[in-house]
């Protein structure tokens, strides 16, 4: 699957051109494309589903 995402408000992308999210089951690549044609491309391996949030991730996040 492919998400890609280009700016709509034109301050944004008068910088921004598109952020693009790939992956299978899990997210596995993100890449972000700026006007002047720099790109950063981050790839994610070894994804998986997350455990449950331990007393002190709960506390960071506000949660009971």
């Amino acid at each position: 699957w492919t998400l890609r995402f280009t700016p709509k408000q034109e301050r944004v992308a008068r910088m921004l051109g598109s952020i693009e999210l790939s992956g299978g089951e899990f997210l596995g690549r993100i890449r972000i494309q700026m006007q002047d044609g720099a790109v950063t491309d981050i790839q994610l391996e070894q994804t998986r589903i997350a455990d449950e949030l331990s007393a002190l991730e709960r506390n960071a996040l506000g949660l009971p």
